[in-house]
């Protein structure tokens, strides 16, 4: 009898393994049927796994309720439950996080990695983390080989160049299209920038980037070299920096976005200045008035009366803020509303921006003001209009000069 109760123990778990325990057999493959060889197929949990073969052929053991996990590099993984069905067969689907598509020229889309050339995108978040009245300031550090000097003042342009200047005397700067358009990027009254003055004249105004509002990028493409910049021609040969501006967005409402952005800007540091000698010379004080303009090695400041500039009398003293205080405080505030509607049919976005900026330097400062209405119709499957209208107009009172 207690052999018999052992028996049926025995085969009462023998059939129960044998109904739970089956061998799952298929193949991996893509969305087009061509076989996946090395596609991982593990069983959620645990270390239970193999790899297809040359074939994208598997088999594993698993049982009912389990979760078998499908993955291949490139490939969106997937999840499926064994049920009693002893053959899976799983197509996987590209991820398309891996396949980053960027902007070429006049509107063409390509994936990136298809591209023969060195093209850099920077998105228009990246570019408003902190804004500026020129986004070609926003640009700098964010592109391997993107070179902009800033002239330093409010209102003022930004030379650009894309992996160094490649011409003694000929203009080195990279050409800036913005949604397809060519636009001249020299200042006014900034001379021509063949003979490269633009990068040491005492005063460039803006042009070009500066008079884009940033709200409005959606993104920039840098266009590396020669090849990259093929379909714009000769004036490209220095590289391109390819700005797409926003268009509508698909919804059911009417979108509303107001930004707003200030900033404080003031000098990171200046310098060290002696306050222990005074004017004169030879260690002595001036004594005539002549002595005064070409004189700075004077005696001990003593807080006496002595020559002044002017030609009467004041106190020896340092005056330790003298420098500080000729700067100021300088507030910088951006801000913007947009309205935008999109559908099946067409898009339309209209953007108004006011830039409130002041120089560190009292008495400079600018003021502008940038309306741009874009609206695209879809016309049919292969044909759309796309329109543009843009207004800008800048104030800028006393342009600072750099020497």
């Amino acid at each position: 009898m207690r052999k018999n109760s052992i028996l049926s123990i025995f085969l009462f778990f023998a059939f129960s393994i044998s109904a739970y325990a089956q061998q799952i057999t298929g193949s991996v493959t893509d969305e087009d049927g061509i076989p996946l060889p090395g596609a991982s197929v593990v069983v959620e949990g645990t270390s239970n796994g193999v790899t297809t073969n040359f074939d994208g052929n598997y088999s594993i053991e698993t049982s009912q309720g389990d979760v078998l996990i499908f993955r291949f590099v490139g490939y969106q993984s997937q999840s499926i439950i064994v049920e009693s069905s002893s053959a899976i067969n799983v197509q996987l689907i590209p991820n398309n996080a891996l396949s980053e598509v960027v902007v070429t020229a006049l509107g063409i889309s390509r994936e990136k990695k298809s591209l023969g050339y060195s093209v850099s995108e920077v998105s228009g978040e990246s570019i408003n983390d902190v804004k500026d009245d020129n986004i070609a300031n926003s640009l700098i550090g964010k592109v391997a080989g993107l070179q902009i000097t800033q002239s330093g003042g409010i209102g003022s342009g930004s030379r650009i160049t894309i992996r160094g200047n490649n011409s003694l005397g000929g203009n080195t700067q990279a050409l800036i299209v913005v949604d397809g358009v060519p636009i001249n990027s020299s200042g006014i009254n900034s001379g021509s920038n063949d003979d490269g003055g633009a990068t040491f004249r005492s005063s460039i105004s803006g042009g070009g980037l500066s008079d884009i509002n940033s709200d409005d990028v959606e993104s920039i493409s840098v266009l590396k070299g020669p090849t990259a910049a093929a379909l714009y021609g000769s004036r490209a040969g220095n590289g391109v920096i390819l700005v797409t501006t926003k268009k509508g967005t698909n919804s059911d409402k009417l979108g509303v976005t107001i930004n707003t952005n200030i900033s404080v800007d003031s000098p990171m540091f200046l310098p060290d200045y002696q306050n222990e000698y005074g004017h004169g010379t030879l260690g002595a004080a001036p004594t005539d008035i002549t002595q005064l303009t070409r004189s700075s090695w004077g005696a001990k400041l003593d807080g006496q009366g002595r020559l002044y500039y002017n030609g009467g009398i004041a106190n020896y003293n340092a005056q330790e803020n003298n420098v500080s205080d000729f700067f100021r405080n300088a507030i910088k505030s951006i801000s913007s509303i947009s309205l935008d509607k999109a559908s099946e049919a067409g898009s339309i976005r209209f953007s108004y921006t006011n830039n409130s900026t002041e120089s560190v330097l009292e008495n400079s400062d600018l003021n502008s003001h940038n309306f741009n209405l874009r609206g695209v119709a879809n016309l049919s499957d292969k044909l759309s209009v796309d329109s543009k209208a843009t207004y800008f107009t800048q104030e800028v009172n006393n342009r600072t000069f750099g020497g």
